[in-house]
């Protein structure tokens, strides 16, 4: 079957990328220094559609409409919506803290003073995963409560009670109940009916996609770093297992140029000698794993991932392609990337990109800004949230009794 590429809610979906970015900026190998966010999430929604960058644990698919629908069957106002919300979700952070599995809490440090909560962060991916029926943002769906709870009450009867049209609901049927206790003897253990209902929304939403391949093939949990490694990857269709190539192309190349930006900063006033030693020892291993796939990256067609990315409808800049045509160019014309190192090219590319991005705060061309850097940032290898997916899919194979770790 040949893959599909859709968009929905396309204003809900930037303002989440949005937030998301911000929280990532606070950790310093996540960070987007040469600005690159928008191929990775092109591949990380293509790839594992439902998820989010800030996403760990499966049952937040749970926690969340189960929340709304306990607040709707008190029909809790639209007036009174965000406040009741909140203190459900501070009480629930507060439970989860208790329990025995805290991998993956949200909010368990900040707790009240948490800026952004579980039912934003997930709320783009229930609509994705057709959990969440209402369309729009949270405050859309806060603005008509009152007008929803109208709604069903003027729905008629006949003498059997049945409704003769169809009542509005924001939550699909057939969702798993509530359990008994929550929110206050919440844990994030998924059951099993509740993972065999995850597992059939992803198939069944997101059917062309590896994460619903994934979803129905993965009997083992995996602690693997990327998508690549896993054994299952190399079982994937062809058009998946195209998807994964062009994506590891992608950060295996990139990654090199993220790693000369650290460098060049790490050698400029005040420089900074303690991390020079760990950063090229870095791009040492860089070196070594792009010379073991270097006849994959060296005939790397590039236009053949720009035209895949383009399917996805994602807004990639003139700018950003050119950027990144001119790395890969770059990488590919080096007899060695040991010489990128010297490359006044490279350097003068980075520089310029960085300053484009960033203006006057680029830190390669101000030293006030060099002066707050804290160290070395943007590092990691792109993995297009397959750790996010991974902790999904060990959740799923756990709930359903395997505990093998195998992969």
């Amino acid at each position: 079957m040949a893959s599909v590429f859709t968009w929905i809610d396309h204003s809900e979906s930037e303002r989440r990328r949005m937030l998301d970015a911000l929280e990532m900026f606070r950790e310093r190998n996540t960070r987007d220094e040469l600005g690159l966010a928008s191929i990775r999430d092109a591949f990380s929604d293509l790839m594992f559609p439902g998820t989010g960058s800030l996403q760990r644990r499966a049952r937040y698919f749970f926690f969340v409409p189960w929340m709304y629908q306990m607040l709707e069957a008190e029909r809790v106002s639209s007036a009174q919506i965000a406040r009741r919300a909140w203190q459900f979700e501070v009480k629930l952070i507060n439970a989860l803290a208790e329990s025995d599995d805290k991998e993956g809490i949200i909010g368990i440090q900040k707790r009240a003073a948490l800026q952004r909560f579980p039912s934003s962060i997930y709320w783009n991916g229930l609509r994705r995963l057709g959990i969440r029926l209402c369309q729009g943002t949270q405050e859309d769906y806060y603005r008509g409560l009152d007008q929803f709870y109208q709604q069903a009450n003027q729905i008629q009867r006949d003498d059997d009670g049945e409704a003769l049209r169809r009542v509005p609901r924001n939550w699909r049927a057939g969702l798993p109940p509530v359990p008994s206790g929550f929110p206050d003897a919440a844990s994030t253990r998924l059951r099993e009916k509740e993972a065999d209902y995850l597992a059939e929304r992803i198939v069944a939403d997101a059917s062309s996609s590896i994460f619903a391949f994934f979803v129905q093939w993965f009997d083992s949990e995996s602690e693997l770093s990327f998508l690549w490694d896993h054994p299952l990857a190399a079982k994937l269709p062809d058009d998946l297992k195209l998807q994964v190539w062009h994506a590891r192309n992608f950060a295996e190349t990139m990654q090199g140029a993220a790693i000369l930006y650290n460098m060049m900063l790490a050698r400029m006033p005040p420089p900074r000698e303690d991390i020079l030693g760990e950063l090229e020892d870095s791009f040492g291993q860089w070196r070594e794993d792009v010379r073991a796939r270097q006849n994959d990256l060296r005939t790397w067609d590039l236009s053949e991932m720009w035209r895949l990315l383009d399917l996805t409808g994602a807004r990639v800049t003139p700018a950003t392609r050119q950027f990144v045509e001119a790395w890969i160019g770059m990488f590919q014309g080096a007899a060695d990337v040991q010489e990128l190192l010297a490359s006044t090219a490279a350097k003068d590319l980075i520089t310029l990109r960085e300053r484009r991005l960033k203006r006057h705060l680029a830190r390669l061309t101000n030293e006030d800004a060099r002066q707050r850097w804290t160290g070395s940032s943007g590092l990691g290898r792109l993995e297009y949230r397959w750790v996010n997916a991974r902790m999904v899919l060990n959740d799923l194979v756990s709930a359903r009794g395997g505990d093998a770790r195998t992969a």
